[in-house]
């Protein structure tokens, strides 16, 4: 039985269990070519930014990729507990010995475990748990910029993380 806040968020429904690929395909491939397309037609070019960034900063793209796994779990702390806000971060980066960078990488499999084992019950858990990684990738520094995270990055995802405090509030 599907519940109302599933209705609500999957405006259309299918006869088979799950979205299908056919129809989450085009958004993997704008998703594939669009870094592609940026590179030919605007000339952008990603290694001279990814050596521009770590001269500045001095910090490395897998210093600035592991740094995301700290990230994530202040993310969290700030969509629960909403204190210490700064307008800047500043740039900085983290070991994976940091015990926040630790619990950012129990949080991320943890969450991916968790979908993965709802995916045929509850199709909001996934959308909500989906929609909040999907729309920090923009900002997850694979392509380094010269911030390694900031609160305003955080209202996209926001919509995923209370999407899925809601449906569980709701069950």
């Amino acid at each position: 039985q599907e519940s109302d806040l599933e209705d609500k968020v999957f405006l259309f429904k299918t006869p088979q269990d799950g979205i299908g690929w056919r129809r989450v395909l085009p958004f993997f491939v704008v998703a594939a070519v669009l870094p592609l397309t940026m590179s030919i037609t605007i000339s952008v070019d990603f290694v001279s930014m990814k050596r521009m960034v770590e001269s500045d900063t001095g910090i490395t793209a897998k210093q600035y990729i592991l740094t995301q796994f700290r990230v994530i779990a202040t993310y969290i702390r700030l969509l629960l507990l909403p204190f210490n806000l700064r307008m800047e971060y500043g740039v900085q980066w983290f070991p994976l010995t940091d015990p926040r960078a630790i619990i950012g990488i129990v949080i991320i499999v943890g969450s991916v475990m968790y979908a993965w084992s709802r995916r045929n019950r509850n199709r909001v858990v996934v959308f909500s748990i989906a929609w909040f990684f999907i729309a920090l990738l923009p900002v997850a520094n694979i392509y380094p910029i010269n911030v390694y995270m900031a609160e305003h990055w955080l209202y996209m995802p926001s919509i995923g993380f209370f999407l899925l405090v809601a449906g569980g509030l709701s069950f």
